[in-house]
């Protein structure tokens, strides 16, 4: 048998697996392969140095003075229907820091612990709308080690009661915006009777707001936040599935 000339040979097998690659795509799920086995090795380091929380990815950025003072939230400015080409450019965005998120965050903390004795394993409903509150009162709950149960704020009567009876928290924070959703009969329910237990209901106006930041921030001890690869890190109530995130779906 006659050899191939490798000026023949080399774009012959190149020729070949493009055309495979082509047909079959076969590049794409190595990348994906090689993501999925990076990313397994990586959650696997993390869960064994205890580190599986994403509220130590918020401390090491604020702590850290490359990132510290660069902006993790960015809130739009509101623009009016009258607004002006002109009136536009004056408006400005509301920004949070890392530092001053994670500042904010262990007052939130604070009052969790201390108010309402939130602490390792504890499942909290939180009933926000899309603004930093929701990020703090996360974060906060994180860094305690409890897990949140996060309501679809469109619920009300007794699919809200519903949510919260399944999630099987003890504490239901509320975002003012939505305290319509407290009617009697919520109220009534969620005070328990012989056959259910009593949820405490907070309504996290800015009253409270105000009180919560004039506190000294507090840290959980790093063992509050230790998870085990199948524990539930979060429940998630949507329009009409009850979804479990486990710390392998860390957010960040």
């Amino acid at each position: 048998m006659s050899a191939i000339p490798l000026t023949l040979a080399v774009p012959a097998a190149a020729a070949s697996l493009a055309y495979l690659n082509a047909r079959t795509g076969f590049t794409q799920d190595v990348h994906a392969i090689q993501a999925v086995v990076i990313a397994t090795i990586s959650a696997n380091n993390t869960f064994k140095k205890q580190r599986a929380n994403f509220f130590y990815d918020l401390e090491r950025h604020a702590l850290s003075r490359s990132t510290a003072n660069k902006p993790f939230i960015v809130i739009p400015p509101h623009i009016p229907k009258d607004c002006t080409p002109e009136s536009i450019k004056t408006l400005q965005s509301e920004e949070y820091t890392y530092s001053e998120v994670y500042d904010t965050v262990l007052k939130y903390a604070a009052w969790l612990k201390q108010e309402h004795g939130i602490a390792k394993g504890d499942i909290v409903a939180l009933d926000c709308t899309n603004k930093p509150l929701f990020v703090f009162l996360w974060m906060a709950l994180a860094s305690l080690g409890a897990r949140p149960a996060f309501i679809n704020t469109g619920l009300r009567g007794q699919s809200l009661l519903h949510c919260i009876r399944t999630s099987s928290a003890r504490v239901l924070l509320l975002d003012p915006q939505l305290q319509d959703a407290l009617t009697d009969e919520v109220l009534s329910d969620l005070k328990g009777n012989s056959d259910k237990k009593a949820v405490v209901t907070s309504v996290v106006d800015d009253e409270t707001q105000r009180r919560i930041e004039s506190l000294a921030g507090f840290r959980a001890d790093d063992s509050d936040r230790a998870l085990d690869p199948l524990d539930m890190a979060l429940l998630i109530f949507t329009s009409g599935t009850t979804v479990s995130i486990s710390p392998f779906t860390n957010p960040c």
